[in-house]
């Protein structure tokens, strides 16, 4: 599912949408690397250690979706 046909709505609490449709493992598989990029962009040069802490819902999937979360940053050498 491509994010031009479907964008990602954020609130003020992240990620807004309904599980399984909007909110899938693969389109946070697919987020995590370019929330990498614009980490490193923004912050690479002045931080002073490469670690990201991943934070997740406790309700439904939550603990399912932050391994793919930080898979993807982990991909991305963070």
């Amino acid at each position: 599912m491509a994010f031009t046909q479907n964008p990602i709505k954020f609130g003020t609490d992240g990620w807004r949408g309904v599980i399984a449709a909007d909110f899938t493992f693969e389109r946070v598989a697919m987020l995590a690397p370019l929330a990498a990029k614009i980490l490193e962009d923004n912050y690479g040069a002045s931080a002073s250690e490469r670690t990201v802490i991943v934070g997740y819902d406790r309700r439904f999937f939550g603990r399912r979706v932050c391994p793919s979360d930080g898979r993807g940053y982990h991909r991305s050498g963070l």
